[in-house]
Order: C-alpha cells, then sequence, then structure tokens
C-alpha cells in the first residue's frame, strides 16, 4: 500500500512526500497526517458532501477509485470550540491515478499528433536532400 504523508497547515492540507505517487486503479493509499494531535484532539476526513468518517491514529486508507478533487480533512480540537477545517488538493499533480491512456481518451488528437510527427519527419527528409545538393554544388560548405 502506498502512502502519502500530509501536513496541516492554514487550512490546507499539504503533501510533503518529495515525489510523486502513482496509484492504480482500485489500489488502496495511506494518508498519514504528520502533524501532533492532542489524545483528546479528534480527526475526521471527507471524500464528499455528508461522508465524514474518523480517523484514528492520524491515519486512514481511501481506495484510489474513490479520490475526487479533494478530500478534506477536519480537526477538533480539545482547546477549541469551533473544528478547524483543512482542504487536501489532489489536482496538485502530487498523486495521480493510472489508467486512463491517452489514445483511449484523446484518439483524435492522438492520431492528428502521429500526423504532424509525419509531416515534420518527411520536411525534415527534403530539407536534408536540398543541403547535400547545394553542398556538391558548392553553395554552402
Amino acid at each position: 500500500m502506498k502512502q502519502v504523508k500530509v501536513k496541516l497547515e492554514k487550512n490546507k492540507a499539504v503533501i510533503i512526500n518529495k515525489d510523486t505517487v502513482y496509484l492504480e486503479p482500485s489500489e488502496d493509499v495511506q494518508f498519514i497526517v504528520i502533524n501532533d494531535i492532542g489524545k483528546k484532539d479528534k480527526l475526521f476526513y471527507s471524500l464528499e458532501l455528508g461522508s465524514t468518517q474518523s480517523i484514528k491514529d492520524r491515519c486512514f486508507v481511501v481506495n484510489s477509485d474513490n479520490l475526487k478533487d479533494d478530500i478534506k480533512i477536519t480537526l477538533k480540537s480539545e482547546n477549541s470550540t469551533f473544528p478547524d477545517f483543512f482542504v487536501l488538493d489532489l489536482k496538485v499533480k502530487n498523486i495521480k491515478i493510472i489508467g486512463d491512456l491517452l489514445d483511449e481518451k484523446y484518439p483524435d488528437i492522438i492520431q492528428y499528433l502521429f500526423k504532424e510527427i509525419k509531416d515534420l519527419k518527411r520536411v525534415n527528409v527534403l530539407l536534408n536532400d536540398k543541403l547535400e545538393r547545394l553542398e556538391k554544388k558548392g553553395a554552402i560548405e
């Protein structure tokens, strides 16, 4: 199981892994909150509105199929009247779910790019032929 370390700061939950975490479809990923949390403090996470779940021992596991654009994390401190809210933005390229191949999602664009590459190769060959002819004539060195 892959691990993602998260630090809670200024209403943001920040991924502190140095490398990007690549997830396969249906793979579980463990999120670990690295902040010091008091014994009576409580952590919760939510993937969507109305589905709040408790976080035990500063860790929670989510299947990659259930990951959305962000995860909301709530810290209810015993010293505070109101909870603190943090948003973990998963659109920020630290986590990538592998599976959607470009040629499956955008077949027209891929075909267009291959055609453009083929045209560029042909132009390159034609330019090299012209350069060789000009060199043979002595027009260029």
